[in-house]
């Protein structure tokens, strides 16, 4: 007789959604979304900002603040991530940011499965959406789970997955952008493996785990994707505050990138010696 697993419970797990001060507008869509797409969620949220604080008329949102440094200048990225992670009791977190607006339900019990599969088998991360991290060919824990190789363009995402916090300190330095944690967390993982695996979507039927326009801004405006998403909802957004995004191309994208990059070289060389 097959011995079934125990459920997952709500010290198991905590939702982080990272965010920043500049991006509250995208809090009131963000959270009604997840109430309606995720109403069986069991576990605790927390939205990681600077100053400011939210509350949700249904949802029980505890806010992580972060003061700033001397000067009035503000905490990194990558710090006020480092203090988040600190400041949840819970081992693991389901990383999202505050324009993951869903679009479809989540799939819970896929959700509990990876969490479940993190828990009992020591997993450092479950990708849970197919933006990102690239896919291997093995067939790991789940017959959706493949392994995500260890040299692998972003092995570190910052899209939707559940993390052991320790393993995602591992790869987080101070200091450090999002753009920046990416790449160059992504070449710590290269000298400083976990197992790391990612669904992939052609092995599970049913449609995608967690749903959203990866991503709904852009650079600091709308996804035009999100007009109709919000309307459907009976969200009013004054859209006109940001604009809308107009898609550069791929060249254009990763010159700006590697530009960012090469401003402050010292921080490739150190992630490439694994430091």
């Amino acid at each position: 007789m097959t011995r079934q697993a125990p459920p997952v419970e709500p010290a198991d797990l905590a939702i982080l959604v990272n965010s920043s001060d500049g991006f509250s507008d995208c809090w009131l869509p963000f959270f009604t979304l997840l109430e309606t797409f995720w109403p069986d969620c069991i576990f605790p949220v927390y939205l990681n900002t600077e100053s400011a604080t939210y509350s949700h008329p249904r949802l029980e949102v505890t806010c992580l603040t972060h003061p700033s440094q001397p000067g009035g200048r503000r905490l990194p990225w990558s710090n006020r991530l480092l203090c988040a992670l600190e400041a949840i009791p819970q081992r693991h977190v389901l990383y999202m940011q505050e324009d993951y607006f869903l679009d479809a339900p989540v799939r819970t019990e896929i959700v509990n499965e990876c969490l479940r599969a993190v828990l009992d088998l020591g997993l450092g991360c479950v990708h849970l959406t197919p933006f990102g991290a690239r896919r291997g060919r093995t067939v790991a824990e789940r017959p959706y789970l493949v392994d995500v190789p260890r040299v692998s363009h972003y092995r570190v995402s910052t899209q939707a997955a559940i993390w052991d916090k320790r393993v995602l300190r591992w790869y987080l330095h101070p200091g450090e952008t999002v753009w920046e944690t990416e790449i160059l967390g992504t070449v710590r993982a290269w000298s400083r493996p976990a197992s790391i695996r990612t669904i992939d979507p052609t092995r599970l039927p049913g449609g995608p785990v967690i749903s959203y326009t990866g991503t709904g801004i852009i650079r600091g405006k709308w996804h035009p994707a999100m007009v109709s998403l919000f309307a459907q909802h009976g969200l009013e957004i004054d859209f006109d505050r940001r604009g809308f995004h107009s898609f550069p191309s791929r060249w254009q994208t990763r010159s700006r990138i590697l530009m960012g990059l090469l401003a402050r070289p010292h921080r490739p060389l150190a992630a490439l010696l694994g430091l």
